[in-house]
């Protein structure tokens, strides 16, 4: 079974419907989750309150691997676990994915951007989860705007490291990045938590980034800013986009279609 894993507050209530709606019919989900903070359990949410009463990410996106893990837990072994962002919707069937790790060891699909870690985890979240070396910082960041697993034993455990880490304030919260920073200030652009902490954690485990499954992928051109470094990952694995990432509350196809355009010229200028 496939299975669909997606979250919104009540801004993207409807993006996340047409995220659910496209996952079912286009993606090929068998099962669709469609979460809110309403469904977080009480007493994660006691234990977790400095974290979750946090604006930005509706809690840090501290309820990503939260989610995961839950369904992780009601879901069969072999089961096909995919997070996708609600503010993106499936243009394809997202088998090519599932293929690319189907023999792999991990079990984990992920994918990464042509930003290095260094601009966007905080110097303080490299030495607190033993990654403070180059390695770590002048690689790709991965992203966490997707998540594939195949349900077992082990990849249930990295997700319950993920979560663990990630309830750390120290480790998820972007408060004192500047600060901490030191030398490293010039590269150092903006903490980005779940993500983060999901990037150093897979590096550590050795997972393999695989190709960003949407327009971005085929254009990270997109990425480019003059205060960014801008560096283009290299795979082995190649597939057409089979997602559009528009990050916006509303089904508003301009602004799809405006997003698409700024692909197009950033990869030609």
């Amino acid at each position: 079974m496939k299975i669909l894993i997606n979250y919104a507050n009540n801004k993207y209530k409807k993006t996340q419907k047409f995220n659910s709606f496209t996952g079912k019919y286009i993606g090929g989900f068998d099962k669709v989750y469609s979460f809110g903070p309403e469904d977080i359990d009480e007493d994660f949410q006691k234990s977790n309150f400095k974290i979750l009463n946090q604006e930005r990410g509706n809690g840090l996106w501290l309820w990503k691997p939260y989610f995961i893990l839950k369904v992780m837990k009601e879901a069969k072994e072999g089961d096909v676990i995919f997070y996708c962002d609600s503010g993106s919707f499936f243009l394809k069937n997202i088998n090519p994915l599932v293929e690319s790790i189907r023999e792999s060891d991990k079990k984990i699909w992920v994918s990464n951007i042509p930003l290095l870690e260094v601009s966007f985890t905080k110097p303080s979240c490299f030495k607190l989860m033993d990654c403070d070396s180059d390695y770590y910082k002048y690689t790709n960041q991965i992203q966490a705007t997707f998540f594939l697993a195949i349900n077992n034993a082990k990849t249930r455990s990295f997700v319950e490291k993920w979560l663990n880490l990630c309830s750390e304030y120290k480790l998820v919260s972007p408060e004192n990045g500047d600060i901490d920073s030191g030398n490293s200030t010039k590269r150092f652009i903006s903490h980005r938590e779940d993500q983060s902490i999901l990037s150093l954690l897979c590096k550590r485990e050795g997972i393999q980034p695989c190709l960003d499954p949407t327009q971005r992928g085929k254009y990270p051109a997109w990425y480019r800013n003059k205060d960014y470094e801008f560096v283009v990952p290299v795979h082995t694995h190649k597939y057409s986009p089979m997602i559009f990432l528009h990050k916006t509350p509303n089904i508003d196809i301009v602004s799809w279609i405006k997003q698409y355009l700024v692909c197009l010229k950033r990869k030609h200028s």
